[in-house]
């Protein structure tokens, strides 16, 4: 069973500018320059900007924001996220969080604690893979696959908890243009 979803996760031959390549390190050097270029930011210049008439939150919206992140609302963060999404680098999804949040909690809990009070995660959380997804049945290049980012649960329920605080004073923060 494990070597057939081997030969599933794997490509055997990918067409390269019309020739059929089937060495692996040759595939994989290949599938790294492609998206390398398809993902590359062109260089440019940032904007200059004028700070002049910027919205500022409220005192007390500030003190919303920067409050230590409860046991409440990580649990909330952590049920409006898809559970079914595909495993993260950890190797978890969220339905495994949702299932076993009582049993880990003081860890999940002690990491969430951690990124407030320092600012800043552990690296390896901070990374995604790219898994690349058939778009067909029988791929012949590498159009012929969907990039999709994978990261952490941890890193999805982080980022799920401060943006449902940000969302309660964007309408402040962000003006109709």
């Amino acid at each position: 069973m494990a070597n057939g979803k081997r030969r599933r996760n794997r490509i055997p031959d990918i067409n390269f500018n019309g020739v059929l390549e089937t060495d692996q390190c040759i595939i994989r050097r290949g599938v790294f320059s492609y998206f390398q270029d398809h993902f590359r930011k062109a260089a440019w210049q940032r904007p200059k900007m004028s700070w002049d008439g910027l919205r500022k939150i409220l005192d007390e919206d500030r003190v919303q924001l920067e409050k230590v992140f409860s046991l409440e609302e990580v649990w909330c963060a952590v049920l409006n996220c898809d559970g079914n999404k595909a495993l993260g680098p950890d190797g978890f999804n969220l339905n495994f969080i949702k299932a076993h949040l009582g049993e880990i909690q003081d860890d999940f809990m002690n990491f969430i604690h951690e990124f407030h009070n320092g600012g800043s995660m552990v690296r390896e959380l901070n990374r995604a893979f790219i898994a690349l997804i058939p778009k067909v049945v029988k791929p012949e290049t590498l159009k012929d696959y969907r990039p999709i980012c994978l990261v952490d649960a941890l890193y999805k329920v982080l980022v799920k908890v401060l943006a449902n605080r940000l969302r309660k004073i964007m309408d402040v923060v962000i003006g109709e243009t």
